[in-house]
């Protein structure tokens, strides 16, 4: 199909792809290599000349940081940590509207409802597990590269597991993306992380007691 713009004849975009509209084919005809159930691949050199007008059109901006930062924790719950919502269920016993909250959440340590740590360098996320594991005190717990979580002390059982980064513990364990470390009651214990920032969520029998600020 074309368009009349006075002595000129301009293809529509259709044309120019190659494209077949599914109520066109009766009148305009199948083509004779293409079975009309079949799409048209749209040729190589067509497609470029096509688009070739939309260069330069808009100037290419690059987002700000704040932006990408809105904008990566508005999808990325669906995204780079969706994988862990199953891992996540086991651990902390949350249900599915409380877990997308959660995943939300550890996208980013500088959004909503985030606090600083114990130490500099240290940000976490306080919440309440699940019935399963009797509301426990949890949190998801953020620390930049190179900055050591302070020795602390378990008065309960207390499992964590790896989202993001890793961390070299002061028991000689290395911790990686995925694991999930246990600690038993009355232990305690520290974590220095590396050359990336650590992201994890922590579940706490009982709590933990951390030194004096």
């Amino acid at each position: 199909m074309a368009e009349k713009n006075g002595d000129v004849e301009i293809a529509t975009i259709e044309d120019a792809l190659g494209l077949v509209r599914a109520d066109e084919n009766g009148a305009k005809g199948a083509r004779p290599d293409v079975p009309t159930s079949q799409p048209v691949t749209p040729d190589g050199e067509a497609l470029a000349a096509a688009v070739a007008p939309l260069a330069g059109v808009v100037e290419p901006v690059a987002p700000s940081a704040d932006l990408k930062r809105r904008v990566l924790a508005s999808i990325a719950a669906e995204t780079r940590l969706e994988g862990m919502r199953e891992r996540l269920r086991a651990l902390t016993g949350l249900d599915d509207a409380a877990l997308t909250e959660l995943l939300r959440a550890a996208e980013d340590p500088a959004g909503p409802g985030w606090t600083d740590g114990p130490g500099p360098g240290i940000r976490w996320y306080l919440f309440k597990a699940g019935a399963a594991r009797d509301r426990a005190p949890s949190a998801l717990v953020f620390c930049e590269p190179g900055v050591t979580f302070p020795e602390h002390h378990h008065s309960g059982h207390e499992w964590a597991l790896v989202l993001d980064g890793g961390a070299h513990d002061s028991s000689g364990g290395e911790w990686s993306l995925g694991d999930v470390v246990e600690y038993d009651a009355n232990t305690r214990h520290s974590f220095t992380t590396g050359d990336a920032p650590l992201l994890a969520a922590v579940v706490a029998e009982r709590g933990v007691v951390l030194p004096e600020r």
